[in-house]
C-alpha cells in the first residue's frame, strides 16, 4: 500500500478528470435514448411491420444515438477505476485483478450498444427489401433475424457484458463502502440495480437510467460538490470503516468553549485543611516544650 500523502495526492491529480466522467453518463445516455425515440417516432410503440420501415428510413441518423450510448458507456471507466483505486489504497483486501472488470464492462457494453442499432439497421433494410404484400411477413422477419450475423454478435456480447457488469457494480462498490468511501445507501442502491441487469422484473432501459443517475451522483462526489456528501474516508486517505448495525457512532471529543472561561479572572482551587496533619503539627510542638 502506498503512503497517505502519496495517495491524497494522486485522487487530487486524478478527481477532476473522473469526476467529469462521471457526470457526463448521464447527458450522453438522455440524449442517445431521446434521439433514437425521437427518430422512430410514433411507430416505436407499434407492430415492427411499422417499426422496420421506419428504422430503414433513418438508418445514417441511427448513428449518431449509436455513438452516444457507446460513448456513455465509456465514460464509466474512469470513475469505476479511480473509485477502485482509491478503495485499494485504503485495504489490502482489495484485488487488483479486479480493476479488470472496470474496463471490461463498460467496453463490451459499448460494443453492444453499436451492434444493436447495426442490427435494428440490417434487419429493417432486409425486411424492407424482401417483403411483399400479402405475404407472410412474421416468417420473413424470423429468418431474416437468424441468418443476422450483426445480432449473433450483439446477442454473444451481451451476456458477458452482462456479467463483467454485475461484478464491477457489485465488487468496487462494496469495497469502497467497507473502507468508507460511498454510504451504505449509495453502495448498496447500485449493487441492488446490478443484480436487475440479469433479472427481469424491471425494463433494462430503466436500470441503465438509473445506473446513470448514479454515476452523475458519483461525479459530484468524487468532485466534492455535495454538501455533506462526501465520507470523511477521502479526505482522510485511509479506510474509515461506517459502524456496524447497533454500534453507537464515534463522537469527536468535546472541547471546552471559550464561555466556559471569564476573561480577566482565574480560579484558584483550594483544598479543605487535612485534620490529621494538624494533630501532627501539635504533637510536634509539644515534644519540642518538652525537650527545652
Amino acid at each position: 500500500m502506498i503512503s497517505r500523502e502519496a495517495t491524497l495526492e494522486r485522487e487530487r491529480r486524478w478527481a477532476r478528470p473522473a469526476g467529469i466522467s462521471a457526470l457526463l453518463v448521464t447527458p450522453l445516455y438522455f440524449v442517445a435514448q431521446y434521439s433514437q425515440q425521437s427518430l422512430r417516432g410514433s411507430s416505436s410503440g407499434g407492430l415492427f411491420t411499422d417499426v422496420l420501415p421506419v428504422i430503414d428510413a433513418n438508418a445514417g441518423a441511427l448513428v449518431l444515438p449509436a455513438v452516444l450510448g457507446a460513448l456513455s458507456f465509456l465514460a464509466m471507466i474512469a470513475p469505476l477505476v479511480y473509485l477502485f483505486e482509491a478503495a485499494r489504497a485504503r485495504s489490502e483486501r482489495v484485488r487488483l485483478a479486479m480493476i479488470g472488470f472496470a474496463v471490461l464492462a463498460p467496453v463490451l457494453l459499448a460494443i453492444q450498444a453499436v451492434m444493436v442499432i447495426v442490427t435494428q439497421t440490417q434487419i429493417a433494410a432486409d425486411f424492407v427489401a424482401q417483403s411483399t404484400p400479402g405475404g407472410d411477413v412474421y416468417t420473413l422477419f424470423n429468418e431474416i433475424v437468424e441468418s443476422s450475423t450483426a445480432n449473433e454478435i450483439a446477442s454473444s456480447v451481451g451476456v458477458p457484458a452482462g456479467v463483467a457488469l454485475l461484478v464491477a457494480l457489485i465488487y468496487i462498490p462494496l469495497q469502497s463502502m467497507r473502507v468508507g468511501l460511498l454510504s451504505r445507501f449509495m453502495a448498496t442502491f447500485v449493487m441492488a440495480l446490478a443484480v436487475l441487469t440479469i433479472i427481469p422484473v424491471v425494463p433494462v432501459p430503466a436500470i441503465q437510467l438509473f445506473i446513470s443517475l448514479w454515476f452523475f451522483f458519483l461525479g459530484l462526489v468524487i468532485l466534492d460538490k455535495v454538501r455533506r456528501a462526501r465520507p470523511p474516508a477521502w479526505a482522510a486517505g485511509v479506510a474509515m470503516p461506517w459502524p456496524k448495525p447497533g454500534e453507537p457512532a464515534r463522537e469527536p471529543e468535546q472541547q471546552a468553549s471559550p464561555e466556559d472561561f471569564t476573561e480577566g479572572r482565574a480560579t484558584e482551587t483550594t483544598t479543605e485543611p487535612n485534620p490529621n496533619a494538624a494533630r501532627r503539627e501539635r504533637a510536634k510542638r509539644k515534644k519540642r516544650k518538652r525537650r527545652t
